[in-house]
């Protein structure tokens, strides 16, 4: 057991050397990235810098948006299977994007929306937990710009209620940030998060130590704090015209999930068509375990909504 537990520290060792990109773009050449493939900083004048990863693929774009104290590494082997062109940044304050002095939903959709701006065309926006918060203010900001809605275990009673409301979730938050004293120290923190996890696949350990070494300390002081959503309108005023289709994600009931079924007419109060799928024997991150179920659903929706559009 011991043996088996080095081995799988030192795969996740090995595996946690992340690269700093050289190449930094103006915002305005997001398209180019999109095209051409490949990592760079996306800079523009009244946005955060953003590290965003670009992939190819066939179709409509897709742009995935990361969880709390995440990074968009974790989301890059979906973005992978799924086969669409992509574009995966960073949130500010997390992996390699700037570091600023606000983290609220706001902050980080202005960040997004520039982004939309400089790509000009419709996308589909994929957000886990807090991405999917960033995902709907910018559905909301940039309605003609954004085809679709994916929104992966969302935290929305963040809209209607104090996360002082969820202990489970303020336990796991206080939890995540507790690792906040290994940042400095990789092994240490490769060891917490094995002890956490056992299981869990050396990958996805690697991918998880680097995004906690890598952001801003603050981003907690917002979330815990009851500031994560100030300026945001209540959910039965956001949508103001049609809205795109949504489909939603909530993980197991058992497995204390951020979207629980008390917050499910949150999600009609949103859209009142939205779809929502629960995916049973799944925790918070449903693209880390389950993620061939989230792509069996996911790509005949997209591809029935691209014939119908080619149609």
């Amino acid at each position: 057991m011991k043996q088996s537990r080095r081995r799988r520290l030192s795969d996740a060792w090995r595996l946690s050397r992340w690269r700093l990109p050289d190449d930094e773009l103006s915002v305005s050449q997001a398209a180019s990235l999109l095209s051409q493939g490949g990592h760079a900083f996306l800079s523009g004048a009244d946005s955060c810098r953003l590290w965003v990863r670009s992939l190819p693929g066939q179709g409509e774009p897709i742009i995935y948006l990361h969880g709390i104290a995440d990074w968009g590494q974790s989301l890059l082997p979906l973005a992978m299977e799924m086969g669409y062109p992509a574009l995966i940044p960073d949130l500010r304050g997390h992996g390699f994007s700037q570091r600023q002095a606000s983290y609220r939903v706001l902050d980080y959709a202005a960040d997004i929306v520039a982004l939309l701006d400089a790509l000009g065309q419709r996308v589909t926006l994929y957000g886990h937990s807090l991405g999917a918060l960033v995902s709907l203010v910018c559905a909301r900001t940039r309605p003609q710009l954004v085809r679709h809605l994916i929104l992966e275990d969302p935290p929305l009673f963040h809209l209607s209620a104090s996360i002082d409301s969820r202990p489970s979730l303020v336990a796991a938050f206080s939890a995540t940030r507790q690792l906040l004293a290994y940042q400095d120290d990789p092994h240490q923190l490769l060891c917490a998060l094995l002890a956490a996890e056992p299981q869990r696949d050396p990958a996805a350990l690697a991918r998880r130590a680097e995004a906690c070494r890598r952001y801003d300390p603050t981003i907690w002081d917002t979330a815990l704090d009851n500031r994560l959503c100030e300026g945001l309108p209540k959910p039965h005023s956001w949508w103001q015209q049609p809205a795109c289709p949504c489909i939603c994600f909530a993980a197991d009931p058992e497995r204390n999930p951020a979207l629980q079924t008390s917050d499910f007419p949150i999600v009609y109060a949103l859209h009142p068509q939205a779809q929502i799928h629960t995916i049973h024997g799944s925790g918070h991150s449903i693209h880390g375990s389950y993620r061939q179920q989230l792509i069996e659903i996911l790509k005949p929706a997209l591809d029935q909504a691209a014939q119908i559009k080619s149609g």
